[in-house]
């Protein structure tokens, strides 16, 4: 009997996650060298509603990225890493639809001529030693480690629209008419399990990936930065969004994160992806 009820409850809060999510929009993309056309991997995304970073995801090995259960409205994309010039774009998200975009970044000093821009048959459309507290076991991280270095758019109406033909087309930029979402396969992220995710290497993990930003550092700038995290069947998150946000803090947070390998949460005792909230606090020691 307590099986069925689990079981009950849960189909009950995947559907009505399916239900509220399947109202928003979505983006989905890759990222690749301008100059040599090849993916880039483990490159983090920044999504801007206005000038408020509020998700961010990570290309996989093959440079795929996405965005998930997004309100409809105008964004803008930001991709800043090591060795590329920056990137930002402004991309639009449409409710019941997944917005598809190609990106290439321009490796810095390159004078190289740039490959055409890649597209898909099937595309469319981010020492000075401080305190370290490690908390109880179980509970989340609350320190972190040392300082180491210095109004929504109208939905498009329907009409035939040929999924090959890009709408945008620049030499670093390449969006295709949004698909509609047909079912949610990529939507089944549990909110409730019953064993929630954690680090593989317990909740230190976390703060041993922790950069402390040096301009943050010097201003005294302190505070726990609150993320949700979207964390898939084997332990990798895929998007995170800044629930309680301290600006000079949240890239710093998000890398954390994101280079931390996850324990995957378990519903019957088998892998799901599950959304998990972390709180990742910024202490400097006197």
């Amino acid at each position: 009997m307590k099986a069925l009820f689990t079981i009950l409850i849960n189909g009950f809060l995947y559907f009505s996650v399916c239900l509220a999510q399947n109202q928003n929009g979505k983006i989905s993309g890759r990222v690749f060298d301008q100059i040599n056309g090849k993916t880039v991997p483990l490159v983090i995304v920044l999504l801007y509603d206005g000038d408020i970073q509020t998700m961010s995801s990570r290309t996989n090995q093959s440079g795929n990225f996405s965005f998930v259960a997004l309100n409809p409205g105008e964004y803008s994309l930001k991709i800043q890493r090591n060795g590329y010039l920056p990137f930002s774009r402004k991309i639009r998200v449409n409710a019941n639809f997944t917005t598809k975009i190609d990106i290439s970044v321009k490796p810095v000093n390159s004078d190289s001529k740039p490959v055409s821009s890649p597209v898909s048959e099937q595309s469319v459309i981010v020492k000075k030693e401080t305190e370290l507290s490690i908390p109880d076991s179980g509970k989340l991280p609350v320190q972190l480690a040392s300082n180491t270095k210095s109004e929504p758019l109208p939905i498009q109406q329907n009409k035939t629209i040929d999924l090959q033909t890009p709408v945008v087309d620049t030499e670093d930029f390449v969006v295709y008419p949004s698909e509609e979402i047909t079912d949610n396969t990529e939507f089944e992220f549990f909110e409730a399990v019953e064993e929630q995710s954690m680090p593989i290497e317990g909740w230190k993990a976390v703060m041993k990936n922790v950069v402390y930003p040096q301009d943050a550092f010097k201003m005294n700038i302190q505070g726990t930065v609150y993320l949700k995290a979207w964390i898939n069947e084997q332990g990798e998150v895929k998007i995170l969004q800044v629930q309680k946000s301290i600006p000079m803090l949240d890239i710093a947070a998000q890398d954390a994160v994101y280079n931390t390998k996850f324990i995957p949460g378990k519903i019957a005792g088998n892998a799901v992806a599950s959304i998990l909230t972390i709180p990742v606090a910024f202490r400097i020691g006197k």
